[in-house]
């Protein structure tokens, strides 16, 4: 898969043995020849939490605590500098979804889209501003990481099958522009960021 900048992706589907198996490292690249014009990135060396962490400026910011960073609290913990440093993902379902089993699309009016999905956000009274911005009850507590539902999106909706997972920067130590999120799409095979 390609993004806006022309930049390539790849999903690695994993059988549920493969999935429940041991963490393995990454493979190596050195010896290949269409990586030669690149660098690797750091998590390729220091692990992708460690590599986020300090890329956030987490390793070094003077007198304020480590504990008060956002990073710290969504980790527990300062990244070690080892490949094999994880955290273990869990999936809770959402309590309140309008929007579960629908396609995401934008809706600049007050009803739902064509495919009857609704935004989780909406303006009061109709006037746009910083002061009616307003989310929906049922929206509220949804967390940025998810699989399918309303999505969250920095930027426009892309145009994607009910059947993607949404993903912030930190969610693995990707690069999404800094504040960014991401969506990929298993049935379209598709795969948009965008940085706030």
């Amino acid at each position: 898969m390609s993004d806006i900048l022309d930049y390539e992706y790849a999903v690695i589907f994993l059988t549920q043995a493969e999935f429940n198996g041991p963490l393995c490292l990454p493979p190596p690249f050195d010896a290949n020849p269409y990586l030669d014009a690149d660098k690797n990135p750091p998590w390729m060396s220091v692990d992708s939490g460690y590599a986020q962490f300090s890329a956030i400026g987490g390793l070094g910011l003077g007198d304020r605590p480590v504990e008060e960073l956002y990073s710290y609290k969504l980790l527990g913990a300062v990244p070690e500098r080892r490949l094999d440093w994880n955290r273990a993902i869990a999936c809770t379902p959402r309590a309140q979804d309008l929007n579960a089993g629908l396609a995401p699309m934008d809706n600049f009016g007050d009803g739902p889209a064509s495919s009857g999905y609704v935004n989780f956000n909406y303006y009061q009274g109709g006037v746009i501003s910083a002061e009616t911005y307003r989310e929906h009850d049922w929206a509220k507590g949804h967390k940025t990481n998810h699989i399918g539902g309303t999505m969250r999106p920095v930027q426009a909706t892309p145009e994607f099958s009910p059947y993607y997972i949404g993903f912030e920067d930190y969610f693995g130590g990707y690069n999404l522009g800094g504040s960014g999120n991401a969506q990929l799409d298993f049935f379209k095979m598709k795969f948009d960021w965008a940085c706030g």
